[in-house]
Parts: C-alpha cells; structure tokens; sequence
C-alpha cells in the first residue's frame, strides 16, 4: 500500500517536532529504535548522512560538553555534569533526525519528495510564491547532489546524459490510511505540551 508523499512528509516533519522537545530515557529509547530500524532497512542512506554529518555532530557535543556552565566533572577537565546531560540530549535529537531522514529516503523517491513538497507549497502560489519553480528548483538540486555523490567513472557516463526538458511528479490520491497517518501528526504535534 503506497501512502502519499506528502502525509509521509507531514508524519516526519510532525515526528521531529514532538521530539525536538522530549528529553531523558524517551528520548534516548525513541533514538535507538529509530536509529536500529533505520541500519535495518534504510541502511545505504544512513550511511550516507552519518558520513556527512558526523562532524556537526562531533561539533555539537563538544560545544554543549565544555561550554555549559554547571558542576565539574571530575574525570574530564573543564566538562560539567550539565553539559555532559545537554551533549547526549542534542546529539541523541540529531541522531534521531538523521535515522528518521534515513527511513523518510529510502521510502520515497526522488520524485515523491518533490510531489510531496509541491503539495505543501502549491496553495502558497495564490499569493504569489512560485511553487512550481521551488519543485523544479528542488528536483535539479536533488539530482545535482546525487551526481556529485557519485563514483568518477559513472559521474563522466552521467553528464553525457541530456537533461530532460520537462520535469513530471507522481500523482497519488489521498486514502483512507492517509488521513490516518495526518491524524497521528496532528497527535504528535499535540503532545508536545504533554508531559
């Protein structure tokens, strides 16, 4: 059962929401279910953005470990017990991100990520945002990262390739398991002022 790209989009932008705030032993636990599902099924694509990411991440932890004021640590010079709390936090909220931005990939493609952005930006064209130049922006951008992601080898058969002239997205009908997948968003949105 195919579900529409754009209550997949709002199911995962709704999923990082909710969690951007959650913190302790729910956060964590949600982090390593993510985390294991996605090496399971979206492997390549976590792959991927972990390699591109790590740094950031490195960055960030390091930033909150050393920079939070707070209670010394005693087995590691200028940390604090506070900053070592916010460091696992952010970087367990990034890893989530990252997993669920695996799984968001490896489910749909290039073209579904645009029809399902070209659903959230089309009604923004009665006020006059190009909607249609965003999606053909993005699916250039997407297919320009893509092929600087590639092998040398397969880069110089690709760019013999013409690009093509017209750009067509999917079409998907919206079903009964899609206004299910947009109520529980809507839930995970609401939970955010839940305890």
């Amino acid at each position: 059962m195919r579900f529409h790209p754009a209550s997949l989009l709002l199911l995962w932008f709704s999923f990082l929401l909710a969690f951007s705030v959650r913190s302790g032993v729910v956060l964590i636990l949600s982090c390593f279910v993510v985390t294991m599902w996605a090496c399971l099924s979206a492997t390549l694509h976590l792959q991927r953005l972990l390699r591109r990411s790590i740094w950031l991440m490195l960055t960030l932890f390091a930033v909150f470990l050393w920079m939070t004021p707070g209670s010394p640590l005693s087995f590691m010079a200028f940390a604090t017990l506070e900053g070592l709390h916010l460091a696992v936090m952010q970087s367990a909220r990034v890893l989530l991100a990252i997993a669920s931005l695996a799984l968001v990939l490896q489910y749909l493609s290039r073209a579904d990520l645009v029809a399902g952005m070209y659903f959230f930006l089309s009604p923004l064209s009665r006020i006059g945002v190009p909607a249609k130049h965003l999606a053909v922006r993005l699916m250039l951008t997407l297919e320009e990262v893509e092929r600087a992601s590639m092998p040398p080898h397969l880069m110089n058969e690709s760019s013999t390739a013409q690009p093509a002239n017209t750009l067509t997205l999917p079409r998907h009908g919206w079903s009964p398991l899609d206004v299910g997948v947009a109520l529980v968003s809507m839930l995970l949105v609401f939970s955010i002022g839940w305890p």
